[in-house]
């Protein structure tokens, strides 16, 4: 099972921040990533800016295109009138990041095994962090891994 766990921070810099922490203890084989991707928003910006980061050795577990279509839903479209269940997300889930990740915020997302949100969360003991784990189901992650393999 995966679980992506989503930090989110009340300034626009602290996810980057959060993540090169991770990044220290992945480099050291303490935690292990599968993928991430961080959302930074500026005060007085209209979008936030979103990238993938993948892992500290450069891949990646899921696609770009993964990620550009969260951000899409979340933060770029009003609505969304498309769903993203069939891959896992809910529009209760968009709804949550749009109503937690805003101007002057940040987010990291982070996608392990389901054992990794204690390690990730005992690693950033001590941060101002809003932290929340959505679990993917066997048949959910292989929608997701279907829908967004390399082709």
């Amino acid at each position: 099972m995966t679980t992506l766990t989503i930090w989110c921070y009340r300034d626009a810099d602290r996810a980057e921040t959060a993540l090169r922490r991770l990044e220290r203890l992945q480099h050291r084989s303490r935690i292990t990533i599968a993928d991430a991707a961080v959302v930074a928003w500026e005060p007085g910006s209209r979008r936030p800016r979103a990238y993938q980061t993948g892992t500290v050795g450069g891949t990646a577990a899921l696609s770009g295109a993964f990620w550009g279509l969260l951000f899409a839903l979340a933060f770029l479209l009003p609505e969304p009138g498309a769903s993203a269940a069939g891959v896992g997300l809910s529009d209760g889930f968009l709804r949550l990041l749009r109503a937690r990740i805003g101007p002057g915020g940040s987010a990291l997302f982070v996608l392990t095994d389901h054992d990794a949100p204690d390690e990730l969360r005992a690693a950033l003991a001590g941060t101002d962090v809003e932290l929340f784990v959505h679990r993917l189901d066997d048949t959910q992650e292989a929608a997701l891994r279907h829908a967004f393999a390399d082709r």
